[in-house]
């Protein structure tokens, strides 16, 4: 008995058709989702050996490998690695850096969201207004003054006045 049919023997009876077929589909559905970037490399090459022909050369597995990244796909598609090994580094690097900014970003700010809110909170819901000097035109607009964070305006501080012809018009015959 020579190797091949030994293989195909022993494939036939221990690795049925139907399972090959099904970690075949489950190479071509493969993608990074939450999985960090060494746990898609990992899965990417236990699943691989089931699809061959999808990895025969370096640059259609590297190919492969980036259309299933999830984080930084763009800046490592950009690159054009032709090889895999490439591709996986660059990922790598991509993910390192992501996940460095944002613990400085934690430690620069003590939280996960964004920037510290260092004033104190508005109760205040809505805009300041100004009210037209003759409410019963009907082509004043109301003037809303925005000098920003929700705080009037102090002296010497310019502010943004929007007109809004329609809310006026609506709100005139009340």
């Amino acid at each position: 008995m020579t190797f091949a049919e030994f293989e195909t023997l022993f494939l036939d009876k221990y690795f049925p058709t139907p399972l090959h077929l099904a970690k075949e589909q489950e190479f071509t559905n493969l993608k990074q989702g939450t999985m960090t970037v060494t746990q898609y490399a990992a899965k990417f090459e236990e699943l691989s050996r089931y699809a061959p022909e999808a990895v025969a050369t370096e640059d259609k597995k590297a190919r492969r490998f980036e259309w299933g990244l999830t984080t930084a796909r763009r800046a490592v598609v950009a690159q054009a690695f032709t090889t895999y090994a490439g591709v996986v580094q660059c990922a790598l690097r991509l993910e390192s850096e992501e996940a460095d900014f944002k613990t400085r970003w934690k430690k620069a700010t003590g939280s996960t969201g964004g920037p510290i809110r260092t004033q104190p909170p508005n109760n205040h819901h809505e805009p300041y207004f100004t009210k037209p000097s003759n409410p019963t035109q009907s082509n004043q607009p109301l003037e809303i003054a925005t000098p920003g964070h929700g705080e009037p305006p102090r002296e010497g501080q310019g502010t943004a006045t929007v007109r809004c012809y329609n809310h006026y018009k609506k709100n005139a015959n009340k």
